[in-house]
């Protein structure tokens, strides 16, 4: 992998990561006020990248990534997220939360932006839906669902278009940590 590749990746997942800390500091502060524990940062922001986990078992088996991921179990809301949210809900609402706000910012992350989309409603439907997405001939749409196997973009296009070159998606993924990070700092 080349390190133009690693860095994109981290583009890619930073946003995420930075995120679900975010989220279990706003819920530490909601729930029980003062300073969260370190390790419950670094939870929430394990719980916003455990959609891409494959992509990890990808790269330890050395081969080639692609966005196809997003085909697979923790990329389908229903199961990954809803299912174990609401068994959690019954043994206590603050882990329920730090278990679905990360993962459904994760999938909002993943539908909004030229992105291939998320499959919201598996297993009642195999479509991917994706909000303000951009198809293969370059045409800009509002809402689109994709049949599963929609082609979409390989892991080099959807780098090039997101990070390589300045646009509004990349420069809104790098200001955005920095925003959520500092707002932490802050009231940490």
């Amino acid at each position: 992998m080349t390190l133009r590749k690693f860095v994109g990746l981290f583009q890619f997942g930073v946003l995420d990561l930075v995120t679900g800390a975010f989220i279990a500091h706003l819920l530490h502060s909601v729930f029980y006020g003062g300073r969260a524990p370190l390790w419950m940062y670094a939870f929430g922001a394990a719980v916003a990248v455990l959609p891409d986990f494959d992509i990890l078992l990808a790269l330890s088996r050395k081969k080639e990534l692609d966005l196809k991921h997003r085909d697979t179990l923790f990329h389908q809301p229903l199961l990954a997220a809803a299912t174990p949210g609401i068994i959690l809900a019954f043994i206590s609402p603050f882990w329920a939360l730090l278990w679905l706000l990360p993962l459904i910012w994760h999938y909002l992350h993943d539908t909004v932006g030229e992105s291939m989309g998320v499959q919201w409603l598996y297993p009642l439907s195999n479509l991917k839906f994706a909000v303000y997405d951009v198809d293969k001939k370059g045409r800009r749409v509002l809402f689109a669902a994709h049949a599963v196997d929609y082609p979409g973009m390989t892991l080099d296009e959807a780098l090039e278009k997101k990070f390589y070159r300045l646009t509004l998606t990349s420069i809104i993924e790098a200001i955005l940590p920095l925003i959520l990070l500092m707002i932490i700092a802050l009231t940490w």
